[in-house]
């Protein structure tokens, strides 16, 4: 006979792993339930992500189920900041949105910043393997430059405009207007030999007030500091360096012996107060012979100074500014405000006899030419202001088939440009012509800057010469006749102006006379 108690034991047993088994299948099929309807989550962004110039949706849901849909639109938050939602997986590896705030430059207006109607840029022309003076110009002909082994060329458009680059060294390159610098790249011929140059690279961390890293793509080269750092590169010339910054974002630089800059453009924390710095830029006017000026490209200029071989200009104003310094003596340079002193370099051109490659690239106010017919013509004025090349196509023009009586000659026989000023790109005058040869002025044309052209020589302002003088204008002009508006005395016949009037010959004797007659003609 069974004993109850064993009995009762193993029931109880029973029982139990029959409840072990119950839970155990309850929680698999719980698991099993879960795992079978989790929801798949769907992120989508109409502007393609973070575009600061474009107002954008994101919606975010599960499994196509339109009553979890959530919308994010882009916003402004004020007159200037972005509210700019995108996607992004999170940390978890589940897609979701993320909101970002966005300091627009040019203002926020409905949920989008507000971009410039004209961006400007600056493209570098890199002539490779060359040291001969060469030239870059766009298709059009509305920007170009000229210099050895590298120039630069301002130019200005709508965003996304293409352009063409050709030049003397041959070959095709392009570019886009985006407001970002560029450089277009020609391969002139070839040299075997390498040519190592050194430079320095400041990189600018635009908004930004920490210290932060600038470094070469294959950390050869780097640097650290606050708003700014400087870092020394060497290397062969024409290759280009690609630059990253812990700022984000990435610039490149030629190396070509010249200092350049890689900006980098980080996102200001919100409301933060922008630093202020001092510090001077020293102006340098290479082969002045006269005082010249030095100002910031503004319609008021803040910062400017005046001088014959350099200046100093006290400069002032937020951190990671960005200046550009025009000069009397043509041209223009850049600085950044970061509390360094620095300088820019102007090159002044000496009047008297030139070359029209020295011209090359500069404006000038009035330009004036003569034919191997004798013909003449002279144009311009004080709002007028055109590149030399310019002025040098409008003389092969109106001397075209212009000849000696022999025919032994033809063309421009003389040309002058005075008054030199500073191109404006974004004028329509602003043309540059693709080259000085196409202008067709023969080698041995005589060109003049800040004279007068006659006999094969470039003579002086106010040099006088058969009864004519030489005008600031860059001709000679007959002297003016008896109680003419004068402010010189070489504009007078007579040589003598009084009181902004030439005075006659006749008159000089009799004062002459007189005082021969008061003193004794001994004295005279």
């Amino acid at each position: 006979m069974v004993n109850s108690n064993i009995l009762s034991e193993r029931r109880l047993k029973m029982k139990n792993n029959r409840n072990f088994l119950i839970v155990l299948s309850l929680i698999l099929m719980t698991f099993a339930f879960n795992f079978s309807f989790v929801s798949a989550v769907t992120c989508t962004d109409s502007d393609g992500g973070k575009d600061y110039f474009v107002k954008g949706t994101t919606v975010l849901w599960e499994d196509d189920n339109v009553t979890s849909r959530f919308t994010f639109t882009d916003s402004c938050e004020s007159n200037d900041t972005l509210r700019e939602n995108y996607c992004r997986l999170g940390k978890d590896g589940i897609i979701t949105t993320y909101l970002t705030r966005y300091l627009c430059p040019n203002g926020c207006t409905d949920g989008a910043c507000n971009a410039p109607s004209i961006f400007k840029e600056q493209v570098k022309c890199i002539f490779d393997n060359s040291n001969e003076m060469q030239k870059c110009y766009t298709s059009d002909g509305n920007f170009g430059c000229s210099g050895v082994g590298t120039c630069v060329a301002v130019v200005s458009g709508n965003k996304g405009e293409k352009l063409t680059w050709k030049s003397t060294c041959e070959g095709v390159a392009s570019s886009l207007i985006d407001g970002d610098n560029e450089y277009a790249q020609f391969s002139c011929a070839s040299n075997p030999k390498p040519e190592l140059v050194k430079e320095q690279v400041k990189c600018v961390f635009d908004n930004s007030n920490e210290v932060q890293s600038c470094f070469a793509g294959d950390g050869k080269f780097v640097c650290s500091g606050t708003g700014t750092c400087v870092a020394d590169v060497s290397g062969e010339k024409g290759k280009k360096l690609y630059w990253l910054s812990t700022c984000e974002g990435e610039a490149y630089t030629i190396i070509d012996g010249d200092n350049e800059y890689a900006e980098f453009k980080c996102v200001p924390p919100i409301n933060e107060t922008p630093t202020m710095v001092k510090e001077q830029v020293k102006c340098i006017f290479k082969n002045a012979k006269t005082d010249q000026k030095c100002y910031t490209a503004e319609d008021n200029p803040r910062f400017y100074c005046m001088g014959t071989d350099t200046c100093v200009a006290d400069v002032n104003g937020k951190k990671g500014e960005k200046l550009t310094w025009k000069s009397t003596c043509g041209g223009y340079a850049y600085t950044i405000t970061d509390g360094d002193n620095e300088y820019v370099e102007f090159n002044c051109l000496p009047e008297g006899n030139t070359t029209s490659e020295m011209i090359s690239g500069k404006g000038f106010r009035y330009a004036y030419w003569q034919c191997y017919n004798g013909e003449e013509q002279k144009q311009g004025s004080e709002s007028s202001c055109k590149f030399s090349e310019t002025w040098q196509s409008y003389a092969k023009d109106f001397c075209q088939d212009k000849c000696y009586k022999d025919g032994s000659k033809c063309g421009v026989s003389s040309f002058s440009v005075t008054e030199e000023c500073y191109v404006d790109y974004e004028k329509p005058e602003a043309v540059f012509l693709p080259s000085v040869e196409e202008s067709n002025i023969s080698i041995d044309s005589l060109v003049c800057k800040d004279s007068c052209p006659l006999d094969g020589k470039c003579y002086h302002f106010g040099y006088r010469k058969s009864g004519n003088f030489c005008s600031d204008t860059g001709s000679f002009v007959k002297q003016l006749e008896d109680d003419k508006v004068c402010e010189n005395n070489f504009e007078c016949s007579s040589n003598v102006c009084v009181s902004g009037r030439c005075v006659s010959d006749s008159l000089i004797q009799k004062i002459l006379n007189w005082f021969k007659r008061l003193f004794g003609a001994d004295l005279f």
